[in-house]
């Protein structure tokens, strides 16, 4: 596939309003990591998940600890 074409479809997908949430990236701490998941092919729909994330971006909560309570959550 040429890289131009490529482009062309991860653009659409990022910029599809049907992909995209209308959060405020000024607001979501989560917005510039949501898109890089997006663009890999993956999104993180839970919400518990997504709280602990927000927790490490706002610096309360430790990215290892973090991951150590998805993996207990996980496990139940």
């Amino acid at each position: 596939m040429p890289s131009g074409t490529l482009f062309r479809r991860v653009r659409s997908r990022v910029l599809n309003p049907n992909l995209v949430k209308d959060e405020d990236p000024e607001r979501d701490p989560l917005a510039l990591s949501d898109a890089a998941m997006r663009l890999a092919g993956h999104d993180v729909t839970d919400e518990y998940v997504r709280q602990l994330g927000r927790e490490v971006a706002a610096g309360t909560l430790s990215a290892d600890e973090a991951i150590a309570r998805v993996r207990r959550a996980s496990l139940k």
